[in-house]
């Protein structure tokens, strides 16, 4: 094995950085490309909470766990880009994607799967499986939980591939998107009481962005909308109907200036984790972030409404190219969880969430298609609470912390 991955190193440091042609004729060709993506390092957690009850503060001291990771992350893949004439399409295997039929993680699986067909005017109708409007690649560098750029940390999802139709012209497109049961588009997957599965029909997502590039700016501005409509017990203990509401908007923008850039995207959604572009989470020094439960939930007094859950966040970094080899990147986020809490008589309450992380990095490329990735962040999970009744105040705060240390490998061709 050792062989094998020293013979396949020496081959990518010797290949052209772009994708190998397999055939060209005209109007029509086949290539072929690949990405691997290894990592290994170094994580420290600190978990501790406090409470002040009545002005009576109570501390746990920390509790701090290390750890060494390595592994070959979940994005490494292969794939087909294939044009015949107006027809164009991609196939792509990753390394752990979700199966066609409502398969499992953690298995290979198509990544990528469309075929799209360009009119004369420019505009392109596209059907199969690829990425959602709303993810929001190219703005954020952090390498953690597999290249997730911040996701959760104030940053957006960078990849959400589902399938779709999906029509562009002059850098909008507009989508509807299929989001399947195991994305958690149904009422116990959710965790919503007493929401009837099997009165639950299932709605498209929509989904719309515009995207404006050129070599000294990256701009876009993306929002998507869903929801699930069911039944559920009312007050009188009969059947009522009821919807939950989901949407996400972003917008990102990333300026050039010579050898620099600085890149600045923001975030705001509701129920976002309905379809699994935007969710609570925390890290404990592990490459991965571990997801908080945070989800919305119909009220207890089954009126029909859901307690709600809002998220919004932003992310800025800055870049410096050094060298033709050596890239800076130094940058964070912030992320703001906000719960709709029911109303208790004589109760005021509340809770937030708050997630943050900061980085720094390097890329430096050993050649056009090998390239070494060192990181350092903070990840840093504050979950707070408060209720006053009776003039008695009880207040609580749970923190997750994670300091990552780590080194990515990046092999392309």
């Amino acid at each position: 094995m050792k062989k094998v991955f020293l013979t396949l190193f020496a081959v990518l440091l010797a290949v052209p950085a772009f994708a190998i042609e397999v055939y060209n004729n005209g109007e029509n060709s086949v290539g072929i490309y690949g990405h691997v993506r290894g990592y290994m390092g170094y994580g420290m957690g600190m978990n501790g909470s406090s409470s002040d009850y009545n002005g009576t503060v109570t501390t746990v001291d920390p509790t701090f766990g290390h750890q060494m990771f390595y592994g070959v992350q979940g994005n490494t893949r292969i794939g087909t880009n294939i044009k015949i004439g107006n027809f164009t399409a991609q196939f792509e295997l990753g390394a752990n994607e979700k199966t066609l039929v409502n398969g499992d993680s953690g298995t290979v699986g198509l990544r990528q799967a469309w075929a799209a067909y360009t009119f004369g005017n420019g505009s392109r109708l596209l059907v199969g499986k690829t990425d959602t409007p709303t993810a929001m690649s190219g703005f954020s560098s952090s390498i953690y939980d597999t290249d997730g750029g911040l996701n959760g940390f104030g940053g957006s999802p960078t990849g959400v591939r589902r399938f779709q139709v999906q029509y562009s012209i002059a850098g909008l497109t507009l989508a509807l998107i299929e989001d399947d049961m195991n994305y958690a588009n149904a009422g116990a997957a959710l965790g919503i009481r007493d929401f009837n599965d099997a009165n639950t029909p299932y709605t498209p997502r929509a989904g719309i962005s515009y995207v404006f590039q050129n070599e000294s700016l990256l701009a876009k501005i993306a929002a998507t909308y869903t929801a699930v409509n069911g039944s559920y017990l009312n007050t009188s203990n009969q059947q009522a109907w009821t919807n939950l509401h989901a949407f996400g908007i972003a917008l990102g923008v990333k300026p050039t200036f010579g050898n620099m850039w600085v890149s600045i995207h923001a975030r705001y959604g509701m129920n976002e984790d309905l379809y699994n572009e935007g969710g609570t989470y925390a890290n404990t020094g592990s490459f991965a972030h571990q997801k908080i439960g945070y989800t919305a939930s119909l009220s207890t007094k089954k009126d029909g409404s859901f307690d709600n859950i809002h998220r919004a966040g932003a992310a800025v970094e800055f870049g410096m190219k050094a060298t033709e080899a050596f890239t800076f990147i130094i940058g964070g986020g912030y992320q703001a969880t906000i719960p709709e809490l029911e109303e208790v008589t004589g109760v005021e309450q509340s809770n937030l969430i708050h997630s943050y992380a900061v980085f720094l990095q390097g890329q430096y490329a050993l050649s056009p298609n090998f390239a070494l990735v060192p990181e350092i962040a903070w990840f840093g999970t504050v979950d707070t609470k408060s209720q006053t009744a009776g003039g008695v105040t009880n207040k609580a705060s749970q923190y997750q912390n994670g300091l990552l240390v780590g080194l990515q490998f990046r092999a392309n061709f």
